[in-house]
């Protein structure tokens, strides 16, 4: 073979083993880079977007050392922490290879394989304390089980016997030194109305597999009761019968005395909420209907202007009491939602009508694209108050004379809506708050709402299993979407 032969060959495989390594490095799911002698990133795969956050051609230029926690020097080792484009810190595995000139050996590039392992040192932190700990423990069995608040059971599907710890017996109201409990005496400790729960619960462990996960009560001799939860599973023989269930159990007691305390709380802002609504309701309807009559009667008198006023304000305040009442029952799980299957063409037909209002009233035009098929299980006044809510928001912080743009579509087994204006945008560090209840950004100085408006709107997306986003940029305008499971079909 020539030498001009061999240069030849020489060439195209290195091309070829060139076009090989783009291709393994833009599908592989781990970060692949090369860097110069001194660091300086000269290549990043496509996976830096979401180990790093940062754009393949951000990096080119950087050295990987500007990166690096100030406590891991070195970018080579086997791990170390890395900043991402957000600042804050991961760990990531690295393997190097460095490659040499031929002849003088020194290295003229590195090429690394880098993958994020986060979650791997976060457990084997954990493990590691685990370990201290249980190493100044005197007896692990007894750190574990008894100091750990736990219980351990085991019932032998053969004999209907179980098996239990010393915290086992302590937690089932059973002397603390019996270690063996009869089938009977088990059921009889449970509360009478949980025993189909524990019975449907070992069912599914027994004959599906699945594990076994239940929160019961226990009898106390009090005329008390004791909530526990146990978690375990089914141990099978080699021919795949099930012989045991065992598992762990810890007493809920007092988080579920939490909870119904909190319940309670709920209940009663509720009921609190609906009381002083009904009571702000009536002389606000009187308020304003008088101020209403007055108007009709006394057309351009001195007080015209103190009427129009009290109407105006007095609608506000009647608004206010019925979004705080909607919220209210929305804590306590009793939103009054009528849901029937809706045809999403009609749904799309009644919105187009009511947001074309509430854009008039803002001096706005409205432009619609909707489309959509198939339906949806809702309280369709319900869908429609959201909807409006963000044409509304669309109309206050919109540009004046720009339109307003309503648009919809189905895909991937949902609805989408989307408003969209063309308005000054939600500065980054209020985009996040904007759902939350009496947020008010400084956006817009046209006029000041009471900020419950797109909290109603998402919990209204919640209640139907589904999401309102925001997207937006300074100067650009502002999109936000309600997304709606469609209906499946039987």
């Amino acid at each position: 073979m020539t030498q001009q032969s061999y240069g030849k060959q020489s060439g195209q495989a290195s091309h070829e083993d060139e076009v090989l390594f783009r291709l393994l490095a833009e599908n592989s799911t781990d970060m692949i880079s090369k860097h110069t002698s001194e660091g300086v990133y000269t290549y990043a795969s496509p996976a830096c977007r979401s180990l790093l956050g940062y754009e393949p051609e951000e990096l080119l230029g950087h050295s990987a050392y500007e990166f690096v926690h100030p406590d891991d020097p070195d970018p080579y080792t086997v791990s170390y922490r890395i900043r991402r484009k957000d600042g804050s810190y991961i760990w990531i595995e690295t393997t190097t290879r460095r490659v040499r000139q031929p002849r003088a050996n020194d290295v003229i590039e590195t090429m690394a394989v880098s993958r994020d392992i986060t979650d791997r040192k976060r457990v084997e932190k954990e493990l590691r304390e685990t370990q201290e700990a249980l190493r100044k423990s005197e007896q692990f069995h007894r750190f574990a089980v008894e100091a750990g608040r736990i219980g351990t059971w085991d019932l032998d599907l053969r004999t209907n016997e179980c098996l239990v710890s010393p915290k086992m017996a302590q937690l089932m109201n059973y002397p603390r030194d019996q270690t063996t409990v009869p089938g009977s005496q088990w059921w009889a400790s449970i509360v009478r109305g949980d025993r189909a729960l524990m019975a449907s619960a070992l069912a599914a462990t027994i004959e599906d597999d699945a594990p076994f996960d239940l929160e019961f009560r226990i009898a106390l001799k009090d005329g008390k009761e004791r909530w526990l939860y146990s978690r375990g599973g089914a141990a099978r023989d080699t021919s795949g019968n099930p012989v045991r269930v065992h598992g762990a159990t810890i007493d809920v007691t007092e988080r579920k005395r939490a909870e119904e305390a909190a319940a309670e709380v709920l209940r009663a802002r509720t009921e609190f909420m609906a009381n002083v609504s009904h009571e702000l309701r009536t002389p606000l309807t009187v308020i304003r209907g008088n101020a209403e009559v007055g108007l009709e009667l006394r057309r351009e008198c001195v007080h015209e202007e103190i009427l129009e006023e009290i109407v105006r304000e007095s609608g506000s305040m009647s608004r206010m009491v019925r979004d705080l009442l909607f919220l209210a029952r929305s804590d306590s799980d009793s939103i009054p939602l009528d849901k029937r299957m809706v045809p999403v063409g009609w749904l799309l037909d009644q919105l187009a009508r009511r947001a074309e209002a509430v854009a008039r009233e803002r001096d706005m035009s409205l432009q619609s694209e909707l489309s959509g098929e198939g339906g949806l299980q809702c309280d369709a006044q319900s869908i429609e108050q959201a909807v409006l809510v963000l044409v509304d928001n669309a109309g206050k912080y919109g540009k004046p004379g720009d339109p307003i743009t309503l648009s919809s579509s189905t895909r991937q087994r949902e609805l989408l809506i989307e408003v969209a204006d063309r308005g000054p945008g939600i500065p980054s560090e209020e985009l996040s708050h904007i759902f939350e209840r009496f947020y008010r950004g400084e956006r817009s100085p046209r006029e000041r709402g009471s900020g419950l408006g797109l909290a109603i709107a998402k919990t209204i997306a919640e209640a139907h299993d589904g999401s309102v986003e925001a997207e937006s940029r300074p100067g650009e305008g502002t999109r936000m979407s309600l997304r709606l499971p469609l209906a499946t079909s039987s």
